[in-house]
């Protein structure tokens, strides 16, 4: 049976889902149950409807209606999309990378003083294994929080920084500890530049990527043009300039030992590593100076690591004390990514009084 707003629908085209409503349905006028219907007498009944279609369509009341109906359904769209990356917060960026996190730093430190038995002993190959595979997975967990963190804020220059660290990670490269150094140096700079923003009362997050790319590097290029004209800035104790220079120089060492010399570029990439450690206990947000705590540590453990490993009486505790600093970086790194995280979570609290004084 043909009915007639389905024919005004093919001949007007899309309508008001009100007004189709409104149609009456003149299926019994066409034609009597089981007969053919009369095609012109539905097209006159279709033309007779035209002005009340179109009075319709101008109805005030009605096109409001409509909106509202679309944009409640991009609410629900959006709220979706939220609830999809909340899930991807508190399941991979909170609950996976605190289990990895912890899990990887309990077995460095039972694994430290296993070190000292003999190598086949199969309770060292264990207790080695399990602590190398935890390690691994702490750090991809870590890419991909960071990755995720950076695609929120639109932050190519994190990015970049998150998905070499999971790179290093995942394949366990080569010279892993300078491709790390090329990521540290990197997040290192922004985490300076974002602490000097929040000072500021500034945002850190842009609505596109090109915004971020043009911001981040005018702001780490003003810092290292303020060192320049005055060098005497990197004794500020507000840690910025130390960590964007210390940042430049991490990169920079960590680059000259994967394509010409890896134990110069190591020093250069560990001594500025060191600085930029310092500089995150400069700044004013608890966490990063937590973090900085930590990630000093490691890089105090590993040097020693480094000193016992020339004394042939003690090169022993050479492995000891680099578990021990591999725990202390992990620690770091969590509560690292924490502080970069810290902006995301003022929002959030700033968007909720906005809703409750708008609610009010």
């Amino acid at each position: 049976m043909l009915y007639v707003y389905l024919y005004a629908i093919e001949k007007m085209g899309p309508v008001n889902t009100e007004i189709q409503a409104k149609i009456p349905e003149h299926k019994n006028d066409l034609a009597p149950q089981g007969e053919e219907p009369n095609i012109a007498v539905a097209k006159n009944l279709v033309e007779n409807q035209d002005e009340k279609i179109k009075e319709l369509s101008q109805d005030p009341n009605l096109i409001q209606s409509e909106t509202h109906q679309d944009e409640a359904h991009q609410d629900t769209e959006s709220e979706t999309a939220e609830k999809k990356q909340d899930w991807v917060d508190e399941f991979v960026s909170q609950k996976l990378l605190k289990l990895t996190t912890f899990s990887s730093v309990l077995m460095n430190l039972i694994s430290a003083p296993v070190r000292l038995y003999n190598d086949d002993n199969p309770l060292k190959n264990l207790i080695n294994k399990a602590s190398m595979a935890l390690t691994k997975s702490h750090l991809l967990t870590y890419a991909v929080s960071g990755v995720n963190n950076a695609i929120k804020e639109k932050n190519p220059f994190l990015l970049f920084s998150f998905i070499v660290e999971g790179i290093s990670a995942f394949f366990g490269v080569r010279q892993i500890y300078l491709f790390r150094g090329l990521a540290s140096g990197i997040d290192g700079a922004i985490a300076g530049i974002q602490d000097r923003k929040r000072s500021k009362g500034e945002n850190t997050t842009h609505k596109t990527w090109g915004e971020s790319f043009r911001d981040y590097k005018k702001e780490v290029m003003d810092v290292t043009k303020e060192f320049i004209n005055d060098p005497s800035t990197f004794t500020r104790t507000d840690g910025v300039h130390k960590g964007v220079i210390s940042s430049w120089l991490m990169v920079l060492g960590s680059a000259f030992g994967i394509g010409v010399n890896d134990t110069v570029g190591a020093g250069i990439r560990d001594t500025a590593g060191a600085v930029n450690d310092w500089s995150l206990i400069e700044y004013k947000s608890k966490k990063a100076k937590t973090s900085g705590a930590f990630y000093l540590s490691g890089s105090i453990m590993d040097f020693a690591a480094h000193m016992f490993g020339m004394i042939d009486g003690f090169k022993p505790f050479r492995n000891v004390f680099h578990e021990f600093a591999i725990a202390a970086d992990r620690m770091g790194q969590y509560l690292f990514l924490r502080y970069l995280e810290e902006n995301k979570e003022t929002k959030q609290v700033e968007n909720s009084l906005k809703a409750k004084a708008a609610a009010a």
